[in-house]
């Protein structure tokens, strides 16, 4: 089955309440290629309820949201608006509607037609955002737009608005004097980072600007999904400015930040992909969920086929830990296929082919194999190194691969550039047995693990257990678990702490503790426990 289209939207776009893959709070839907039809499933939950046997309709607007081009979806929609013009929510439908159909004339008039009808409807902002934002240079739209604000300039949610105007018009001046004159009359107000991120957009170099968000960042360090958001902003706009690097630093070492992964991309981007902020990813990406550590994976991509030349330092530092450095590896390697041999791409791997030792473009070459990126563009860079490198260290990584993929081998030796010698030694027709150097990485040495009983060090981890229990990662094996009673640890514990552990049981792969008492120096106890 093919990935769905979500699947395929840059990060930035990939945050919808409705189908963003990196809204942790939001529906999630995805969408399927099903010959001619995209189709989407979706099934309320019992807390989706407006009263017993009913959806709430916000959910229903969402939904709509999230397909608004769609024929059947906008058939049914306004079908329903003809019939309740003067419904009271009618704008969650009408708002998804043009923010989904930009160009489309009637879909404007439809919500022009509803604004002037309700021009003090306390949401009457949010339709007025979409308008904007899909109508941004029209001066009709933008006219009633500002008149509105005129009309509510202390509406709790004009930000909204404010928002779309600036986006939509970043060299307006008169716009960015509204917005610069909302900041100043809300300094503290809780969304100003959704002004301040249009502002810095569009204007990443002025003074004024960055001082306001500045400020805005040292006036509450609570970490939050707007600080981070502005933050975000600031490293991507600021050309790996050294202060917001250091920020972003900063902020994901912080051990109750929230989205760190929203942090971590844009450093890697930002610093085109300097070993420190690689190996601050790969660390995170180690201990996180499966969703933070694609979000990863994605912007080391990203970044390293932007700047081939820190992949390439990455890999030659022989310091580096090899599991980092299979890492980065396979985040070439599915660059490659993704891109389905784009440019960029085919530029990193000439960058790392004209850097590295053999040993290691034929790991990152036998990886591409076999994630079976065809494409014929790949084709001469593959059998020219083969050709050149033939029978050296790493060929026959290559080799086996496109042994194990007949598909690629088969397309490769349609290529001008693949020689008979290697082709020979591909299909067993060598009256001598090729000599293929291959170097393997050295076996890792046997993990020791510790026994029931033993006392260990250990440190504390930011994620609990379903419980909401303490969990520990033992130092010397890198296992973590959890702390089996948690309810003894003491309260000014905190993530990041050096504790001195008992051993419950250790695997190969589990591993859980009991909170050793570092004061009297032996195993807690319940206060009903007696020991024996």
């Amino acid at each position: 089955m093919t990935p769905p289209i979500q699947d395929l939207y840059p990060d930035d776009f990939a945050h919808c309440f409705g189908c963003g893959r990196h809204n942790p709070h939001g529906h999630q839907l995805k969408s399927f290629e099903q010959g001619e039809e995209v189709v989407a499933h979706f099934t309320p939950s019992a807390h989706h309820i407006a009263v017993p046997g009913f959806v709430y309709g916000g959910l229903l607007a969402s939904l709509v949201a999230a397909a608004p081009a769609d024929v059947e979806v906008r058939s049914r929609a306004t079908g329903w608006l003809s019939a309740n013009p003067s419904h009271p929510q009618a704008y969650q439908l009408i708002a998804p509607l043009v923010a989904g159909n930009p160009s489309d004339t009637d879909m404007r008039s439809l919500a022009t037609t509803w604004v002037n009808a309700n021009d003090s409807h306390p949401q009457a902002h949010w339709l007025l955002a979409s308008l904007v934002a899909g109508n941004p240079s029209d001066a009709d739209v933008r006219l009633l737009a500002t008149a509105w604000l005129d009309a509510n300039p202390s509406h709790s949610q004009a930000y909204q608005l404010i928002a779309s105007l600036v986006a939509g018009n970043p060299s307006d001046a008169d716009r960015r004097s509204l917005a610069i004159a909302w900041l100043d009359a809300n300094a503290s107000h809780p969304q100003a980072h959704e002004v301040l991120k249009p502002l810095i957009a569009a204007n990443p170099d002025d003074v004024d600007i960055i001082e306001r968000s500045r400020a805005t960042l040292e006036c509450d360090k609570t970490p939050s999904v707007g600080r981070v958001e502005l933050l975000r902003t600031l490293i991507i706009r600021s050309s790996a400015n050294a202060e917001w690097l250091a920020r972003g630093t900063a902020y994901v070492e912080q051990a109750d930040a929230v989205n760190r992964e929203q942090i971590i991309g844009p450093l890697l981007v930002g610093s085109k992909a300097l070993p420190k902020y690689i190996d601050l990813a790969l660390e995170f990406a180690r201990q996180s969920t499966a969703r933070q550590r694609s979000v990863i994976l994605y912007y080391l991509l990203r970044a390293v086929v932007a700047n081939p030349s820190a992949g390439a330092d990455y890999l030659l530092d022989d310091t580096r830990d090899e599991d980092r450095k299979n890492t980065v590896r396979d985040s070439v390697a599915h660059a490659i296929r993704n891109s389905g041999g784009s440019p960029p791409a085919l530029d990193c791997l000439k960058e790392l082919v004209a850097r590295l030792p053999p040993p290691q473009i034929g790991k990152i070459l036998a990886r591409v194999i076999k994630l079976d990126a065809r494409a014929e563009v790949l084709n001469p860079i593959i059998s020219r190194w083969l050709d050149e490198h033939f029978r050296c260290t790493g060929y026959g990584f290559v080799i086996g691969a496109l042994k194990e993929n007949r598909r690629f081998a088969e397309q490769l030796q349609t290529c001008p550039d693949f020689t008979a010698r290697v082709a020979k030694d591909l299909n067993g027709a060598s009256s001598i047995a090729p000599r293929i150097a291959i170097t393997k990485p050295a076996a890792p040495a046997p993990r020791i693990l510790p026994k029931a009983g033993e006392r260990v060090e250990a440190e504390l981890l930011a994620e609990r257990t379903k419980k909401q229990g303490w969990k520990a990662r033992h130092l010397a094996t890198g296992l973590a678990g959890p702390i089996q009673d948690s309810a003894v640890v003491p309260p000014e514990s905190k993530p990041g702490d050096r504790v001195t552990l008992t051993i419950r049981m250790a695997t190969e792969r589990e591993i859980a503790f009991a909170w050793f008492d570092n004061v009297t120096r032996r195993p807690k106890l319940p206060a009903h426990s007696t020991p024996r």
